[in-house]
């Protein structure tokens, strides 16, 4: 599974303890990147499309989740303790670390780091993994973690924004280069845009809705629609992935869709959301749309089906942008 968000809550402790324990000029803080997640947890289950990226970094350890509903808390905190303590093993006076004794502890601390992510699985590896978007051994000075503060001479945390002694490293992107590579992938910016976890994630969705469809079980304003005779599985296209992401770059709502096609969008004014968020928002609002008709015996794009839920109808059909 991917990580509970308990769990996630002890990891970010440590981001936060970089700034506060070292004295360093502008540590920069790491957020949770979903796309690293998605990588870490193929990893972690040993999956063969997935890889540690180039100029990442990856640690992980044995993680005893028992045989019930254990607190993912109280079973990641020690282990990302054991990590951290490593800062004990050797001499700091320079941020230099030595990689044979304190490589997990290197790999928390480093400061160009900026996104990363952890997982554990029980089925698959009974491990928890984390991976971090550059290494230590990658930096310019290598194994060097970060620029070493003189208070008072030199600032500590001498940046904009900084906030408990990290740096803000914004506006932060997602990560591009994660494993599986995006199925419309021919080079390292995909034509479409986005993610392969984003490809997946609006796949399903949409299948989601499309089974609700075939089994009875869409909402409509009378209480539930009539199951479809024949509603199909529907799979990302990548060629209409392209066309859209020329509407989205054009930010002209209402688009015009391409002849031929049907369009659907959906405008998100709260910049602190991130892509996936403002994904499944979007496809949750249309098609949740069929509750506001009567879709009867007999549905067709007409009437109040197309005067109030467009979109729900253009979901049983399609291909996203965000």
């Amino acid at each position: 599974m991917l990580i509970h968000s308990a769990a996630v809550g002890a990891v970010l402790i440590y981001p936060a303890a970089v700034g506060a324990v070292r004295i360093c000029s502008a540590a920069v803080g790491a957020y949770w990147d979903c796309n690293i997640e998605y990588n870490a947890y193929l990893l972690n289950c040993g999956d063969p499309s997935a890889k540690v990226p180039t100029d990442y970094g990856d640690i992980s350890a044995s993680i005893n989740l028992g045989g019930k509903c254990e607190d993912p808390y109280d079973q990641t905190l020690p282990i990302l303790q054991n990590w951290w303590n490593q800062v004990k093993l050797e001499e700091l006076s320079t941020p230099d670390i030595n990689p044979a004794t304190q490589n997990n502890f290197g790999m928390m601390a480093n400061g160009p780091t900026t996104g990363f992510a952890c997982t554990y699985n029980k089925k698959c590896s009974g491990k928890l993994l984390c991976l971090y978007n550059t290494q230590p051994s990658k930096n310019q000075n290598a194994n060097e973690l970060y620029t070493a503060a003189n208070p008072p001479n030199t600032p500590i945390c001498a940046c904009p924004g900084c906030t408990s002694y990290l740096c803000p490293s914004s506006p932060y992107e997602p990560s591009k280069i994660t494993y599986p590579q995006t199925s419309c992938a021919t080079k390292d910016d995909p034509e479409d845009g986005i993610t392969s976890f984003m490809q997946t994630m609006a796949q399903d969705m949409v299948n989601y809705y499309r089974r609700l469809v075939g089994s009875g079980w869409a909402p409509d304003r009378s209480g539930y629609a009539l199951p479809a005779k024949k509603m199909t599985a529907v799979k990302y296209d990548c060629t209409i992935g392209d066309l859209t992401k020329d509407l989205a770059d054009a930010c002209t709502a209402p688009n015009t869709a391409s002849p031929g096609y049907s369009v659907s969008y959906y405008e998100e004014r709260d910049l602190t959301k991130t892509p996936m968020e403002v994904l499944s928002t979007a496809i949750k609002k249309w098609a949740e749309q069929s509750k506001l008709v009567d879709l009867g015996e007999t549905v067709t794009f007409s009437g109040d089906v197309e005067a109030k839920a467009p979109d729900f109808a253009k979901v049983r059909c399609f291909c996203c942008n965000a």
